[in-house]
């Protein structure tokens, strides 16, 4: 209680917002909570999009703190794409946010071209509304010395945290806080976690048949925000809201030509596989059978890609060139299960027994679904969703300490991990990723199949796991990777030699942690995304993936492979795949206008290495659209590279759509190169442009490497063309990293050498083209 004749200190209201597409910023969003919390400040924590029914508020709000990272080639994140949509609507009051101060941090990687774009333009944006930053923008990078971990402790630590306290908390405040900074362990030392998870060993139950990874919950859990629905869905052709509306074309089988989608159910099976099946409790889950697995590199070299083609038909799914194909990967190979077996003896399990899992959650949270639900689905997903994603961090009992205080019990509930109705579906996600879990799970099938094990263990998670070291040495050295300071080690120990947590738990055997704990630390196994490689109409009833195992070496020499695509790489004819099917960002290459007429504007179509895989299907799709219509492939005359890669004189000018493939060598990983060669004999690609960058040849540039830009710019004359075109088409696909903003300066320059325009000019004219759809970038890191 206050002294009488004092007023009590009113606490500042902090949120703090993230945008996170695998976890990262919302780990360190949390950890802002935290630290907020303990200088004694009240915290709301939720994603940006997570906060849109209260987005009303943010007016009113005192501080609040942005934390976002970067995907694809300047993308905002899942759960930030619908609050950026609606944060840049030109009908916002310039004044809007006037008295709201904000801080933002970035998280990005310099090597990519686009570093922190998506931070910097939220910046800017909040700006524009009359926000006024408080502290220094934050950039973290991945790339920096202290590692983007230390980066964040550092912005923390100089910037956000001392600006923050001078704001907002009075003279006594500050005092209390430097003293409690000043004792062991400091302000934000680690606190102690509670699990709502129970488990109980089911000692001689029979083991489990059923595959739990397919079954509907646990997949629900983890779909994307907007899937295609399959038959089971009721939706044959129809697709996921915000999906891309059909087209009409007046041709037999306008239903799947339409919109260049085929339905699985109507248009048979892929080679004679097995068909598909649906995977109940889900929307869109399917589980796909895979038809071949062959290497499209050549055997000697050292990057194995693979042609993987999934048969997805009898699910009645539609989708079309350009969309994406989500797998749910597994732990599974040689190496890692060896490694997972003797994790589960290193944590006291059987491999083969059988666990009961359970979920305490808060037994508000059944109240408030219990009572929306007489409101209606809609509501009790708002009201869901708004409980879930907004995490209010209570203030302290004593508004003058220093040091948090426990927070008060709250009364729980044990609960089925699968609530009925399927209320965590759609975007609501469960508190925890994993409350998901199967009820009934061998430790097998929970290794292998449901916890990200041989992901990277967050450092909020390693500071848990210092709660469960018997060994002094052991819990200290957990604490600092976890701590506030620990951001550089953290670089050195987990990021740059990408550990797993099985390694981290070899590395600290005296780590006792109960599986039940262990559960609310370590994540779910994530779906993996691929572009489809070929359009259901030439193709129907199957996927086709064009996958890159991940295979390299740490700074120490050890070897890591990436989860998803080395399982992939290692499943033979008839293995099983669960995946979803989403809209992609690319549209189709040609368009139909009101009389039903197909028109194929000219295109330009950059593709390096993978990036091919989504041209390859639009490519295929545009012939196949265009012989339904009853017309020829390009209407052009075909133009081959020759061996050094220039095109024959005389006819660059007229041949489109014209490819430019780039990879290391042709002999290597010239992917898909048959189906090139015929597409150029039929007329369906105007000219194929190849750059290979080790094997050398007359127009090299200084490092003795050639690459698409070089390509484009001997074409001066037919990529000005259609950059110049009013229906003009650019396609960029590949790797995110320096890529596509060479490409673009090549472009630039071709309009200042072609067209006369000046650099600004030339950049405002690609920038309209975006703006217009008319240049599409789908980039990945």
């Amino acid at each position: 209680m206050a002294d009488q004749g004092t007023e009590p200190v009113k606490l500042t209201n902090l949120l703090v917002l993230f945008g996170s597409q695998t976890g990262t910023a919302q780990d360190v969003a949390e950890r802002i909570a935290r630290q907020g919390e303990n200088r004694g400040f009240s915290v709301q924590l939720s994603s940006m999009d997570g906060y849109l029914p209260q987005l009303g508020r943010l007016s009113k709000a005192e501080y609040v703190v942005f934390v976002a990272s970067t995907t694809g080639d300047g993308a905002p994140p899942d759960n930030m794409r619908e609050f950026w949509r609606v944060m840049t609507r030109a009908d916002l009051p310039p004044s809007g946010l006037s008295s709201v101060r904000v801080a933002v941090l970035g998280l990005g990687d310099s090597s990519y071209s686009k570093f922190n774009v998506v931070a910097r333009k939220l910046s800017v944006r909040l700006g524009q509304l009359g926000a006024q930053e408080l502290c220094a923008r934050g950039l973290a990078d991945e790339q920096s010395p202290a590692g983007l971990e230390g980066d964040v402790d550092a912005w923390l630590r100089d910037s956000l945290w001392p600006t923050a306290i001078a704001r907002f908390l009075p003279p006594a405040r500050q005092e209390a806080l430097a003293a409690a900074a000043a004792e062991p362990g400091g302000l934000d030392r680690p606190r102690s976690l509670a699990t709502r998870f129970r488990v109980r060993r089911q000692f001689g139950a029979a083991a489990l048949d059923a595959d739990p990874s397919l079954s509907g919950g646990f997949l629900a859990g983890l779909a994307p925000a907007v899937s295609y629905g399959t038959a089971e869905d009721g939706e044959f052709e129809g697709v996921a809201p915000g999906a891309r509306a059909p087209t009409a074309v007046p041709v037999p089988e306008a239903a799947a030509i339409a919109a260049g989608r085929a339905s699985s159910t109507t248009r048979g099976k892929a080679e004679g596989t097995a068909g598909a099946t649906c995977i109940r409790g889900t929307r869109g889950a399917v589980e796909a059978v895979v038809a071949s697995n062959v290497r499209v590199s050549a055997a000697a070299w050292s990057q194995d890609t693979r042609a993987i083609r999934l048969n997805v038909a009898g699910c009645g799914i539609g989708f079309r060139a350009g969309d994406v194909c989500c797998v749910q990967p597994r732990n599974a190979g040689p190496e890692a299960d060896a490694e997972l077996r003797r994790l589960a003896a290193r944590l006291g399990l059987r491999w083969s027994e059988v666990l009961e899992v359970t979920v305490r959650e808060p037994a508000l949270e059944g109240r408030m679904v219990g009572s929306a639900l007489a409101a209606g689905c809609e509501t009790a997903m708002s009201m869901l969703r708004s409980h879930q994603e907004h995490r209010l961090v209570g203030p302290h009992a004593d508004p003058d300490s220093a040091v948090a205080a426990a927070a008060p019990a709250v009364p729980t509930a044990e609960v089925d991990p699968w609530p009925p109705g399927q209320l965590f579906s759609g975007k609501a996600q469960p508190l925890s990723p994993a409350t998901r879990l199967p009820r009934r799970v061998s430790t097998e099938q929970l290794f292998t199949q449901c916890l990200d094990l041989l992901g990277r263990p967050s450092r909020s998670a390693l500071a848990q796991l210092s709660f469960f070291a018997t060994d002094e040495e052991e819990a200290e050295k957990l604490a600092e990777l976890g701590g506030p300071g620990g951001g550089q080690l953290y670089c050195d120990y987990v990021e740059r030699e990408a550990r797993s947590w099985a390694e981290v738990l070899f590395d600290f055997p005296s780590v006792a942690v109960p599986l039940a704990h262990l559960l609310e630390l370590v994540g779910p196994l994530r779906p993996r995304e691929f572009s489809v490689a070929a359009s259901p109409l030439r193709l129907p009833g199957a996927v086709d993936l064009c996958v890159a195992v991940v295979d390299f070496r740490t700074p120490l020499g050890r070897r890591k492979r990436g989860v998803c695509s080395s399982w992939l790489a290692s499943l033979s004819p008839g293995a099983r795949v669960a995946v979803w099917l989403r809209p992609g960002t690319l549209p189709p290459l040609c368009s139909v206008d009101a009389s039903g007429a197909i028109a194929s504007p000219p295109a330009i179509l950059v593709g390096p290495g993978t990036g091919v895989a989504p041209i390859r299907a639009l490519l295929q799709e545009r012939a196949e659209l265009m012989a339904a219509a009853g017309r020829g492939g390009g209407g052009h005359a075909a133009v081959v590279s020759s061996p050094g890669g220039f095109a024959r004189a005389g006819e660059v000018a007229a041949a489109f759509p014209r490819l430019y493939f780039g990879c290391r060598s042709a002999g290597s990983d010239f992917y898909f190169k048959s189906d090139w060669w015929s597409m150029v004999a039929a007329g369906e690609l105007g000219a194929l442009r190849t750059a290979f960058s080790r094997d050398g040849g007359p127009d090299v540039g200084p490092d003795g490497k050639v690459y698409v830009q070089a390509r484009i710019a001997q074409d001066a004359d037919a990529v000005a063309h259609v950059l110049t075109h009013p229906q003009g088409r650019v396609v960029i696909c590949g790797s995110a990293k320096r890529m596509p903003s060479d490409v673009e300066a090549v472009f630039v320059a071709v309009l200042q050498a072609r067209k006369g325009m000046a650099a600004v000019d030339a950049k405002r004219h690609i920038g309209a083209m975006q703006a217009a759809g008319r240049y599409q970038v789908e980039a990945w890191s």
